[in-house]
């Protein structure tokens, strides 16, 4: 079985960070998917306790604004079995997520909420670097994406409004990027910088996500002052295959 290892919590579009003093639980996956479409309307997630500690688990849902476009929230069509469990040390179980009232979600494409797996330590050592505190027990986090697709899925991503900005520290390529399609789109920009001789300055490549139905605006920052021209190079990742293809190139000049 793969599994994601994660310590001190918040794993953020794929973004994970540790903290070696506190428990550690593996737990697989910690960004589960249900295609309504064909069916699944369960999910089976293995947690293990890697640590010293005995630990209380305790899966919740939430809906985050910065992840989820609220429009289309998942949250309240969601529930666990079982809600809550303790875990000796080097102990596992596996807990269900359950999808209902799908019908209540207007619209195809993708729902989205935020999964949390609070657990509790009672012998964990305080420290100001570490997590809250809740009496003598530490309330740590692991955080996922939970994600339900129904109906018809729509990929449509284009560039707008893009402008260069230079200073005297550098230049900054300022883009917005338009997810007018109905499920979240990872993208990669392949970009290439140029000066007024039409000469190559700088060269690089920026990743980033945009939920569905959403726009928002990104910076690329070079530290090149002279930057007068750039050329854009969009490549989207497909829904189904996770490959990413090319879409279009966006040239501006200042």
């Amino acid at each position: 079985m793969k599994k994601l290892l994660l310590g001190l919590g918040a794993a953020i579009l794929l973004s994970t960070f540790t903290f070696s003093l506190v428990p550690t639980l593996q737990i697989d996956p910690i960004a589960p998917s249900f295609n309504y479409s064909k069916g699944e309307i369960s999910k089976t997630i293995y947690v293990r306790n890697d640590s010293n500690n005995t630990v209380i688990c305790t899966p919740e849902i939430i809906n985050d604004p910065l992840v989820v476009n609220e429009n289309y929230y998942l949250g309240n069509s969601l529930f666990f079995f079982p809600k809550q469990f303790q875990l000796a040390p080097k102990q596992s179980i596996n807990f269900n997520i359950y999808v209902y009232n799908v019908d209540k979600l207007q619209g195809d494409g993708e729902f989205d909420a935020v999964l949390f797996v609070n657990y509790k330590s009672a012998n964990a050592q305080v420290s100001e670097n570490q997590p809250k505190v809740e009496g003598a027990k530490f309330v740590l986090i692991e955080q996922g994406v939970i994600s339900l697709y129904k109906g018809k899925l729509v990929q449509n991503l284009t560039l707008k409004d893009m402008s260069i900005d230079n200073t005297s520290g550098g230049s900054n390529i300022n883009v917005n990027v338009d997810n007018q399609g109905n499920v979240h789109n990872p993208y990669v920009i392949d970009y290439t910088l140029y000066d007024a001789k039409n000469e190559v300055v700088d060269t690089g490549t920026f990743r980033n996500s945009v939920k569905r139905n959403f726009a928002t605006p990104i910076t690329i920052q070079s530290t090149k002052p002279n930057v007068v021209k750039a050329v854009l190079k969009l490549n989207s990742q497909d829904i189904n295959t996770k490959n990413y293809g090319y879409l279009q190139t966006y040239t501006v000049v200042k």
